[in-house]
């Protein structure tokens, strides 16, 4: 960087670059390691995570849960069920409330993305020295602790995990020491 770059914009770019790295990580050569769903994106990834932790839900759950419009969500579902990773179930009792379920296709895909994902930001851990580990998790915790500052912080940005929180989550470990008990289950 440009010794002359002010903090906030060298801060920017850092934050920008290191969540592009993360994005784009690419997956493992070796042998036997999946190679991901280099065609599902984050977008996709994040909504399809979204049902399959919560099936049945509707399109309108769907939408907030992920903070989107009915509209963007709509959009995604449509993509997803074109490509067979979800299906849509209408309630025989109210034909106008249809429920998003994963299939199959889309639970395997998911789960590849994601271990994909993960072993690619393990091989970078792993070559990083033990000492820049350590830091490098302290830093987010010290970050996470700075920025979630309130209930209303951290529920604006917890992902609803499922019906129970993780409970080392590092989001529900912050709740449990601002308000003395763990996230309320969704």
């Amino acid at each position: 960087m440009d010794p002359g770059t002010d903090r906030s914009d060298m801060e920017r770019r850092l934050t920008e670059l290191f969540c592009r790295v993360v994005e784009r990580l690419p997956p493992s050569s070796e042998p036997g390691t999946p190679e991901g769903s280099p065609d599902l994106t984050p977008t996709q990834e994040a909504c399809l995570g979204h049902i399959v932790t919560h099936p049945g839900l509707l399109l309108k759950d769907l939408a907030r849960g992920l903070r989107i419009s009915n509209p963007a969500a709509t959009r995604l579902v449509d993509r997803l069920v074109a490509r067979r990773y979800v299906r849509r179930e209408l309630e025989p009792e109210d034909r106008r409330r249809v429920r998003l379920h994963p299939t199959p296709a889309g639970r395997r895909a998911l789960d590849e993305a994601r271990l994909a994902r993960e072993q690619a930001l393990l091989r970078v851990l792993t070559d990083m020295p033990p000492e820049g580990r350590r830091s490098l998790a302290r830093g987010v915790e010290e970050f996470l602790r700075s920025a979630l500052r309130s209930p209303g912080d951290i529920e604006r940005v917890c992902r609803r995990c499922g019906t129970e929180h993780v409970t080392s989550c590092p989001l529900n470990t912050i709740h449990r020491e601002l308000t003395g008990r763990p996230l309320t289950p969704v």
